[in-house]
């Protein structure tokens, strides 16, 4: 019996291709899905509402030495369903699993089987046979699970399909169901609730607060399932045996995180320290009074290292809370020693930035190639989104590009019809303020065409920066723009400038363009170098297409005899930077079929090609040898276009065997 699964996709081209993509040591990511199993699928970055609207089916996976593709057929599509609902369908089995992939979005799992409900399995496998009983099927509300209260166990319906809680004792139940996972029965926590009046924030609108209420018998509000996650015992436990001093001093803590880089994930960082506690069985406060948690850091870095397979979302960044943890138990100690501090120190606000408190191993680095050899996207879809980046920043260069666009500049403002002066950052100021505010995530700064503007100028001071020691630059700037600014903005005090380990920089840049910026040694030798491939691989179906004007030749034909050819004439020794890239011209461009050869459209592509590729052939490649490219009687660029666009040949004989023109059949009288 076929399988099925829950799967999200990366970005909108995958999901034009229906393939999956990823690197050679991403197989994790595909979640045991094989040939043959189903997918209901979801676009990443689909939002307003998140929602799931395709039902795909695995038809192969293709692996080679540069990745992993996980090609599909769509089954059907049918009415958007946001995921707040998604995972309340009664056709699967509700679990851990399910809710944490809907609502956590979870790393390093792209996709997660969902368990066919107890005797849903044969109209499961009639329902992904017809497309039309799927699109009914999802579109009808009576196959989406509630929520109800019972009074008791005794009074709750044995066969229903919705989830039931009810009173045992002075505790909340979740009622036993067939369709109910064991590890959400398991994991289901009641204390949670029990401790809401005392731990809980009253009149928000999230998830777990109308749970709270809808238990409470509060209001009317219908909980989505997401409620149910947040009532798991695990990374975020409630500690009800907490004093008001306990209280008191994780308030503390959130408020040292909120003026101390933090502000946006106060609550993630408390609750990471309390399940720190809950899973190492310790209670920090006595650890710091002990030995400063040296000892706990020792233990929770061995706790990581033999749990690496197991670790799930928050367990990641445990090391980062407890360093920040402790940062706040001295300044708390600091603050109260009158020794240690002047009646004007305000040491506790104007702390100096600990470049150590990322994990992470920053790089830079740069993504080279032909033109159109597909570096923007390889940096897109293997690079940023298989190595999670939840921030990036992105920037271009160009020949008036400058270090104030780059870094950031003071302009006049006009409030209240006075002038006054304000530094605006650019890309760079805004990608590190993002990484020195979010110490626990990578954040990437993308700069394309590098050589496209003076490299070395736009980064001006920055380029001391550029030489990292684990991920840190290992030298410093002053830089007071950039330092007032974050200072306003993270409530630091930033003496030295440095980029932090978890800001990655990588960059763009063709081999071959004309008039550019050199990039010189010392700057070269602070980078790293990959080259992207220009080879076509199984999963490049522009490949396939077809080139109009020619008869029956693929792209894929006429790229390798071009790119083969120039090798073969070469003059320069940068021969090989002029090859064509794969992707050089768009595939609205080139054909589906060979036969499109009468309709307007077809004469549009000719055109589009002919002015595309001829001129960059005319212009840059063949410039100080067109007697070896072309035809004797082509003298110009406009002679050479006129002669492809009247199905003539203008290649020398040696291509002309390769490319053979399309030669229209003459219409009859």
């Amino acid at each position: 019996m076929a399988r099925l699964f829950f799967g999200k996709m990366k970005n909108e081209n995958e999901v034009m291709e229906k393939t999956y993509r990823t690197s050679v040591n991403g197989e994790s990511f595909l979640g045991g899905i094989l040939e043959g199993d189903y997918a209901f699928i979801k676009l990443a970055k689909e939002s307003d509402p998140a929602c799931v609207k395709r039902l795909w089916r695995l038809k192969e996976i293709q692996r080679s030495e540069t990745g992993i593709a996980a090609i599909f057929d769509e089954i059907c599509q049918f009415d958007p369903v946001s995921l707040l609902r998604f995972e309340a369908l009664d056709l699967f089995e509700l679990n851990v699993n399910l809710l944490n992939k809907c609502n956590k979005q979870t790393k390093g799992l792209s996709f997660v089987e969902l368990t066919v409900a107890k005797g849903k399995e044969v109209e499961f496998e009639a329902l992904v046979k017809s497309p039309e009983k799927i699109k009914a099927y999802v579109g009808d509300n009576s196959h989406y699970r509630k929520m109800f209260i019972v009074a008791n166990r005794e009074q709750a319906i044995t066969d229903s399909i919705d989830v039931q809680f009810y009173r045992e004792g002075d505790s909340w139940a979740l009622y036993k169901a067939v369709f109910l996972g064991q590890d959400l029965l398991e994991n289901f926590d009641s204390n949670q609730f029990d401790s809401f009046n005392r731990f809980g924030k009253k009149g928000s609108n999230t998830a777990k607060e109308k749970m709270f209420r809808f238990l409470s018998g509060i209001g009317n509000d219908e909980p989505p399932m997401m409620g149910l996650w947040d009532l798991f015992c695990g990374f975020v436990k409630e500690n009800t045996e907490a004093d008001d001093d306990h209280l008191n001093r994780r308030d503390g803590f959130r408020d040292y995180c909120k003026t101390h880089g933090v502000e946006h994930a106060d609550s993630q960082y408390e609750s990471g320290i309390r399940a720190i506690e809950v899973e190492l069985a310790v209670n920090i406060d006595d650890e710091f009074r002990r030995d400063e948690c040296e000892s706990l850091q020792k233990k929770l870095e061995q706790y990581i290292k033999d749990n690496k397979r197991e670790r799930r979302n928050n367990q990641n960044n445990w090391l980062v809370y407890l360093k920040k943890y402790i940062e706040y138990k001295k300044s708390l100690i600091s603050s109260q020693n009158p020794l240690e501090n002047d009646a004007d120190d305000t040491s506790v606000t104007s702390a100096s930035y600990d470049y150590a408190i990322s994990k992470h191993s920053g790089i830079n680095k740069v993504f080279y190639g032909t033109p159109g050899c597909g570096k923007s996207y390889y940096l897109d879809n293997t690079v940023l989104n298989q190595e999670d980046f939840p921030e990036s920043f992105r920037t271009t260069f160009y020949q008036d590009y400058s270090y104030t666009d780059f870094v950031g500049q003071v302009l006049p403002e006009v409030v209240h019809e006075k002038v006054s002066y304000r530094f605006i950052p650019g890309p760079f100021t805004l990608a590190l303020e993002s990484a020195l505010k979010h110490p626990e995530i990578k954040v990437a700064l993308v700069v394309e065409e590098l050589n496209r503007g003076n490299a070395p100028s736009i980064f001006g001071d920055i380029f001391q920066l550029l030489d990292r020691q684990n991920g840190v630059s290992r030298y410093s700037i002053t830089n007071v723009n950039i330092q007032a600014y974050l200072k306003e903005k993270l409530s630091f005090d930033f003496q030295k400038i440095r980029i932090p380990a978890n800001l990655y920089l990588f960059a763009t840049m063709n081999t071959s363009d004309q008039g550019v910026f050199t990039l010189d040694t010392a700057f070269k030798r602070r980078w790293k170098f990959e080259k992207i491939t220009n080879d076509f691989l199984a999963k490049d179906s522009i490949g396939d297409r077809y080139v109009p004007g020619l008869s029956s030749v693929t792209w894929r034909t006429f790229v390798n005899a071009v790119n083969e050819h120039i090798l073969n004439h070469a003059q320069t020794l940068s021969a090989e930077d002029k090859q064509l890239g794969k992707y050089f011209v768009d595939p609205e461009v080139l054909m589906e079929s060979a036969d499109e050869t009468t309709d307007e459209e077809f004469e549009n592509k000719l055109k589009d090609f002919a002015y595309k590729v001829f001129e960059y052939l005319w212009a840059d490649v063949a410039k100080f040898n067109r007697n070896e490219w072309f035809d004797e009687r082509i003298k110009s660029l406009d002679s050479l276009i006129r002669e492809y666009l009247n199905h003539a040949n203008v290649f020398v004989s040696e291509l002309a065997t390769k490319l053979p023109v399309y030669a229209p059949a003459e219409e009859e009288e």
